[in-house]
């Protein structure tokens, strides 16, 4: 028998707000109290501050030719602090096709609002929501309170973990339902460098009068960050339902790299970090723009893998390197992309190519110059073994 959902999630809200409440009223009975509370709060520091921190993340992949194929992650998220209150918000999903076959089609948005009742505790509430076409998902709602502590919390690292009861919303395989749920979380992130920072989650909803039925989500994912403002995020995430319907699989795993703009930048929203310009300097720029002799090498790789009720990957990647001394130049690069998605059919193979280059140039009279060049190119699809 289910539990009264409104009377459940009403009496744990009571307990944080009686929580609150008695907080204030211990500290109202002495003057050492009240300021004793300030100083916890850091009310006289923190009542001016005001931030915001929006970031955009897409993350994008098109194949056009023997084989059609795309895909596109997106998403943007929002966090405002101010006093003893934080604000999340965010949005975004995952769709992908090949060969005009659907092998992707997932969405999420969320809402949190917490109140800090001391320096590492929190009070809030939360709504979370989804939608997987794939899983036959039309939609699972959240909704209910949450109990948060900051177990580490500095410059560098943080380390939480919350807990509440929800009241979930589901429609999957054409079947309507609403139970209780439970809500058990931890979050954790780690920045190595000024330009470094690992990230890890773990999120467990199982229904309250149920507990072998449930959700469990994992995150891990790093943030190479490139300039004030852009990032490049990799990240693993899968979703495991233990009951799926309609003999779905209980794993979805994807695998995406996406690239991150944050407005305003890093530094300008985060009070705890030393201020520090990543901006290049004259020196550095004629460097990389080859006014110098030396070496220069760049590589870049992305890649994006789906699996469980959808299979597909698509992986790409480049080299670029320059070699300059006196009048002399040698520049060499390769790339090369391979993409496939499975079906019914079996595997299709919807992209393998690799492209090379390597040049030569001798400098005789600036800006003129005579050079050597060779290409290679391979591409699966056109048949093409060689050029």
């Amino acid at each position: 028998m289910r539990l009264s959902t409104l009377s459940f999630i009403a009496f744990i809200a009571f307990l944080g707000l009686h929580y609150s409440l008695s907080a204030q009223d211990q500290g109202v009975r002495s003057t050492s109290g009240i300021q004793e509370m300030e100083d916890q709060l850091s009310l006289a520091n923190d009542s001016e501050i005001d931030l915001w921190k929006i970031s955009v993340n897409i993350g994008l992949s098109i194949s056009l030719g023997n084989s059609d194929s795309s895909l596109i992650y997106a998403d943007l998220q929002t966090t405002r602090a101010w006093g003893q209150n934080e604000l999340l918000m965010g949005l975004g999903g995952t769709y992908s096709e090949s060969d005009s076959v659907t092998t992707s089609d997932y969405q999420f948005a969320y809402l949190q609002y917490n109140r800090l009742l001391t320096d590492r505790f929190y009070f809030g509430a939360k709504a979370y929501g989804i939608r997987d076409e794939l899983a036959i998902l039309d939609y699972r709602l959240h909704l209910g309170p949450v109990w948060g502590y900051y177990f580490i919390k500095d410059a560098n690292t943080t380390f939480s973990l919350e807990a509440g009861p929800a009241h979930t919303w589901e429609n999957q395989g054409g079947v309507t339902d609403k139970y209780v749920s439970l809500l058990i979380s931890e979050r954790f992130e780690h920045q190595f460098t000024d330009r470094l920072k690992l990230w890890q989650r773990l999120e467990f909803r199982p229904e309250i009068d149920a507990f072998n039925s449930y959700t469990l989500t994992a995150e891990l994912g790093i943030e190479t960050r490139m300039t004030d403002n852009l990032s490049l995020k990799t990240f693993v995430r899968n979703i495991h339902d233990s009951t799926p319907t309609n003999g779905l699989k209980r794993n979805d795993l994807a695998f995406v790299t996406a690239l991150s703009y944050s407005f305003g930048g890093e530094d300008a929203l985060d009070l705890t970090a030393k201020k520090r310009s990543l901006r290049l300097s004259g020196e550095n720029m004629n460097d990389l723009a080859g006014n110098v002799d030396g070496n220069v090498t760049k590589a870049a790789l992305g890649a994006t893998l789906n699996r469980g009720n959808t299979e597909s990957l698509a992986i790409t990647g480049d080299l670029l390197g320059i070699r300059r001394s006196g009048n002399d130049e040698l520049t060499f690069g390769a790339s090369a992309t391979y993409g496939e998605f499975e079906d019914a059919n079996g595997t299709k193979v919807t992209d393998q190519n690799i492209y090379g280059v390597v040049q030569f140039n001798r400098q005789f009279a600036d800006p003129w110059y005579f050079g050597l060049r060779t290409d290679l190119f391979h591409d699966q699809l056109a048949d093409l073994d060689y050029r």
